[in-house]
């Protein structure tokens, strides 16, 4: 029998991996490594390692202890990362992953579909010069357009805790403003190079406390509404408020375009900040959002059926992916939301924000909430809570989050262009995908790449 070790970390985002294991367990032996250590101890009982984003620091780690298991052993990396860009997902630096590697040969990378041609037969992405593994992993075999790895669609927290946990009405649904913030800093330091040239628009409006003013109180006429701070710092809190042990002295407080004393002074203790604990849950519980800066989440908010109000002066969200999709591109395809400019927003709050609320017939959606008194919460999720003791919320809570939605959501959301069909996890097509790779031939590291080899694309 086939042994399969899977060493999947989570960070920002949780995923729910047990129906694809339980497949793979009807014929295969799995075992679920807890950690670095575990993986090691186990390499000679392992025939396929598959890792995410999170984990590729065993490739270092391998080639220190048994640099052999390259030549004899398959490594799978399933594609979690919600970020759109592939650059900087599983490079890392490593001189492993060199094109002129003898490492790479038995590596196999699902990609999503924004990296192929509209055939998703060949390689046509402007970037490749990046990774030039990737076209070296292609011309063995070793590349399939495939979906991403979803995220869980099941909240941490039942709907009645989480609401209870921010002092949220439970007549009303949740308006979430997304934050770049506290990693909003200056581009033009060359040692903060790496970070978003999108940090206008986020300083602007916490500059104004009256217009984050209006437009909250505008908002709270239907929704609760709430601010997600950019989750990269663990350590800090915003229920009291602790600036946490990262913060403080790195470069995005040496180099910040909304200082901490700003927020403190005007936002902090006045209005609702997510915990970093509870970011994925609010992705869940969200019924409408708005975003101030270019971000990755404008790409994948569809995924948990969020439209958002892009405040976008100089159309960034698009120029982000115009020059990697090139003829691909077709933003009516990519983005599940509307579009204002901070000025517009500010001269006629009201009116922007309505109109967008109308636009996703979210007004039908509160009408519908108005029965949904705090008692009535209470009876449906009494197992629910209870569950919740152990951390536990049951796989139809699912349904009850989003069940209220009156819009079909995104139109495009099975056929998106940057990750394809993954807005719900296809448990087939990965456990097949898996089939797949086992079922392959050792690569012996001498042998030669195949310039006629196709990519394959499952049907």
């Amino acid at each position: 029998m086939v042994n399969i070790t899977i060493y999947f970390k989570e960070y920002y985002f949780r995923y729910d991996l047990n129906q694809i294991i339980d497949k793979l367990m009807t014929k295969y032996f799995i075992l679920i490594a807890k950690d670095n250590e575990q993986v090691i101890q186990n390499l000679n009982n392992t025939d396929i390692l598959i890792l995410n984003k999170y984990t590729k620091d065993m490739f270092e780690l391998i080639y220190n202890v048994n640099a052999d298991f390259f030549h004899h052993k398959k490594i799978i990396f399933l594609r979690d990362d919600l970020s759109w860009d592939f650059i900087n997902v599983y490079c890392g630096g490593t001189r492993l992953l060199d094109e002129k590697s003898i490492y790479i040969k038995n590596l196999y990378f699902p990609l999503p579909r924004m990296w192929f041609n509209k055939n998703g037969t060949e390689i046509s992405y402007p970037h490749t010069y990046k990774m030039p593994h990737i076209v070296k992993l292609h011309s063995y075999g070793n590349i399939e357009v495939m979906p991403i790895i979803t995220p869980s669609k099941i909240p941490k927290l039942s709907k009645e805790s989480f609401f209870k946990k921010y002092n949220l009405d439970a007549n009303k649904e949740i308006f979430t403003i997304f934050l770049t913030w506290p990693k909003t800093f200056s581009r033009k330091n060359q040692k903060a190079r790496l970070l978003y040239p999108n940090c206008k628009i986020e300083p602007y409006f916490f500059e104004r406390p009256k217009l984050v003013d209006s437009i909250i109180t505008s908002l709270q006429k239907k929704f609760n509404v709430v601010f997600k701070p950019h989750p990269f710092d663990r350590s800090m809190r915003f229920n009291p408020f602790d600036e946490g042990d990262v913060y403080i002295g790195s470069v995005y407080d040496k180099y910040t375009l909304i200082p901490l004393s700003l927020m403190k002074d005007n936002y902090l203790h006045k209005y609702t900040f997510i915990e970093c604990e509870d970011v994925h849950d609010i992705n869940i519980y969200t019924k409408m959002g708005m975003i101030l800066s270019r971000s990755t989440f404008s790409y994948h908010n569809y995924l948990f059926d969020i439209p958002l109000l892009h405040v976008d002066n100089d159309n960034q969200i698009n120029n982000f992916v115009k020059t990697a999709l090139g003829d691909k591109n077709d933003f009516k395809k990519i983005v599940y939301g509307s579009y204002t400019t901070i000025q517009l927003l500010e001269e006629n709050t009201e009116n922007i924000l309505n109109d967008f609320i109308k636009e996703y017939n979210i007004d039908k959606l509160q009408s519908k909430n108005k029965s949904l008194s705090t008692t009535e919460v209470k009876e449906e999720q009494t197992t629910e809570v209870k569950e919740e003791q152990t951390t536990e919320v049951k796989e139809e809570q699912t349904t009850e989050v989003k069940e209220e939605q009156t819009t079909e959501g995104f139109e495009y959301k099975h056929d998106h262009l940057l990750y394809g069909d993954s807005y719900d996890l296809n448990v087939d097509a990965w456990c097949d995908y898996i089939d797949r790779v086992i079922n392959k031939p050792i690569n012996n590291p001498n042998r030669n790449p195949n310039p006629n080899s196709r990519l394959v694309t499952p049907t």
